[in-house]
C-alpha cells in the first residue's frame, strides 16, 4: 500500500514542475519520459555500474521477448506484464547508450496493435501500458501516439464517470482507491495511480482526451495536497 502511494506521488513530482501546488498552477514536463524516470542518462550510467547485474536481467528478458515475438502475460489480467516493462526500459537504456533500441518498442507496438488490448474494459493492464507509452513515446509515430493515447485516455472516466478524484466507494487510505500491485482493473476502483500515469503520459499528445487528462491533473493538484497528505500523515506518514 505504501509503495503504491509513494510511486503515485513521486510520479507527480517527477513529471510536474510545481510551485505551491494547490496555491498556484503547474506545468507538465514537456518531454518524455515523465513517469518514474526523470534522468535517463543517470539511469543508463547506473546500469553500467552498480545496477549492471540487475539491468542484465532486464535486457536478457527483453531480448528473449523480442526473439519469441510475443510479450508474455500481456493479456493475463491477473499477472504483472514483465515483458512489457522490460522492453520499455530496455528501449530507453539502449537508446541512451547508443545501441540498437527500436526493436524493443516495435515488440510493444506489435502487441498493442489497434489499441483494443489497451482499452479492453475486462482486463487491461492500463497502468502498465501508460508507463510503457511514456517510456517509448519518442519511438511512436504521430498516428501511434494518438491511437494508443486515446486507448489510454478512455480509462480516465473508468468507475467514476468523471475525470476527477471522487473517492467513489472508498477513501484516501483504502488500497482499492489506488489499485496497487497489478495496475489493472482487478479491484482498482478509483484507480488513482493508473489514471495519474495516463493523464501525465498522454497530456499534449493530441488525443481527444486532452481535456480529460487536464481535468484529472487539476483534480489531483487540488485534492492531494489538501486532503490526501493530511490523511496519510494521520496514519504516520512514510
Amino acid at each position: 500500500m505504501n509503495l503504491a502511494r509513494r510511486v503515485a506521488f513521486l510520479s507527480l513530482f517527477g513529471a510536474l514542475c510545481c510551485s505551491g501546488l494547490a496555491q498556484t498552477g503547474y506545468q507538465v514536463k514537456p518531454n518524455h519520459p515523465r513517469l518514474l524516470i526523470t534522468d535517463v542518462a543517470e539511469v543508463a550510467r547506473r546500469c553500467k555500474g552498480p545496477l549492471a547485474d540487475d539491468y542484465r536481467v532486464v535486457k536478457d528478458r527483453a531480448d528473449a521477448a523480442v526473439s519469441r515475438g510475443h510479450l508474455e502475460f500481456i493479456s493475463n489480467k491477473w499477472s504483472i506484464p514483465e515483458d512489457l516493462m522490460n522492453c520499455a526500459l530496455a528501449y530507453l537504456i539502449e537508446r541512451e547508450q547508443g545501441r540498437e533500441h527500436q526493436r524493443y518498442a516495435d515488440a510493444i507496438t506489435k502487441e498493442w496493435g489497434d489499441g483494443s488490448l489497451i482499452a479492453n474494459p475486462e482486463g487491461s493492464h492500463f497502468g502498465y501500458h501508460a508507463l510503457a507509452y511514456d517510456w517509448i513515446y519518442d519511438a511512436l509515430t504521430p498516428e501511434q501516439r494518438i491511437c494508443y493515447g486515446e486507448a489510454l485516455g478512455s480509462w480516465l472516466r473508468f468507475f467514476t464517470e468523471k475525470p476527477e478524484i471522487l473517492l467513489k466507494w472508498g477513501h484516501w487510505e483504502y488500497n482499492q482507491t489506488w489499485g496497487p500491485i497489478h495496475l489493472n482493473v482487478m479491484n482498482c476502483r478509483d484507480a488513482l495511480t493508473q489514471k495519474l500515469f495516463i493523464a501525465l503520459a498522454i497530456q499534449a499528445a493530441g488525443t481527444k482526451y486532452e481535456a480529460d487528462a487536464r481535468s484529472f491533473l487539476d483534480s489531483w493538484n487540488k485534492s492531494v495536497p489538501a486532503q490526501y497528505l493530511p490523511a496519510f500523515n494521520h496514519m504516520g506518514g512514510v
